[in-house]
């Protein structure tokens, strides 16, 4: 997308946000650092004009991320308000909605603002834009925009989602602008220290439990591909109460040497969710996108209830 047409999209949200009092703001389910990020440093801005704001989750907030106390503003569950205008962040289309039982369609106006590639641009005004690292890029441009004054609650949501979606700035989406972005908000007091702290911080049954999952990490015949599936009951089996704080194990996966694809499979009852990292030319944003999910060409997921083992020799065969 060119500049021009950027600033044009911006333009048009940030006039109609100015004449609008009541806004409704949700994200995808599975909530991260950018979805909720995002979310607040919008909602929050909002407030700040006057606004009528409520920002939503329909699934609870992970742990890790609970220790910014902005997070007690948002609200688990869906809005029900449809005279409001809906804010949709950090989503690639109607889909990854109506799975939450949000009906775009039912509200008054609908602005859709996100980062994924192949963005189906269903909102009224769009703000899509996929070479930047995070939503939480293109909410501060948007607040560049608006009659506010950033402050430290603002400043630290955005800097959430810009350092968990960049993993830490070593994505290769990071660019001189995503850093001059972080100067600014560390010039307006947020401290790094703080995040990486609280990002790093682990519990000691999470190691417990790491040291079963590494044990059953499997790799394709290449020796490209490294996988993990874990059931419910492992977590149960070590007092961990929900996959959020098993977010970053397909990381491991990824970092081990030769793996060109990582996939980490979270089984719940008869749900299963897949994520997948890439490490080289394999795009598996495209490859979750047939599957019925999305993301990013090195980091995406799906969610199914079919066959996992099924749907992993699928996965291979493709990567193959």
């Amino acid at each position: 997308m060119s500049l021009i047409e950027m600033n044009k999209q911006l333009d048009q949200i940030v006039e109609f946000i100015k004449t609008e009092d009541n806004f409704s703001i949700v994200a995808h389910q599975s909530p991260d650092g950018d979805s909720l990020g995002s979310i607040l440093a919008l909602g929050l801005s909002l407030k700040n004009m006057g606004k009528r704001v409520r920002m939503y989750s329909s699934d609870p907030i992970p742990k890790q991320l609970s220790f910014l106390e902005i997070m007690d503003q948002i609200v688990i569950g869906v809005p029900k308000d449809k005279d409001s205008v809906l804010i949709v962040l950090d989503c690639s289309d109607e889909k990854r909605l109506t799975t939450q039982n949000i009906h775009p369609q039912e509200f008054k106006y609908v602005i859709n603002i996100d980062h994924h590639p192949a963005n189906t641009m269903f909102g009224n005004l769009n703000f899509c834009v996929d070479n930047k690292i995070a939503t939480c890029e293109l909410v501060y441009f948007l607040l560049q925009q608006l009659p506010i004054k950033m402050d430290v609650p603002i400043a630290e949501a955005l800097y959430l989602g810009i350092i968990t979606d960049s993993g830490f700035f070593g994505y290769d989406n990071t660019t001189a602008g995503t850093h001059n972005i972080v100067a600014d908000l560390l010039t307006i007091g947020v401290h790094p220290n703080k995040f990486k702290k609280n990002l790093e911080k682990k519990p000691f049954k999470y190691l417990k439990l790491l040291g079963m999952l590494f044990s059953k990490i499997q790799q394709d015949k290449t020796g490209k591909v490294s996988y993990l599936r874990i059931k419910k009951e492992d977590l149960i089996s070590q007092g961990i109460e929900d996959f959020s704080d098993l977010d970053d194990m397909v990381d491991y996966l990824r970092n081990i040497d030769g793996t060109e694809v990582a996939v980490f499979i979270k089984e719940d009852g008869d749900q299963y969710k897949f994520s997948l990292r890439s490490n080289s030319r394999i795009d598996v944003g495209n490859l979750c996108r047939q599957l019925g999910g999305g993301g990013h060409s090195k980091a995406a997921g799906f969610s199914t209830n079919e066959n996992p083992t099924l749907i992993l020799e699928k996965i291979l065969e493709e990567i193959s």
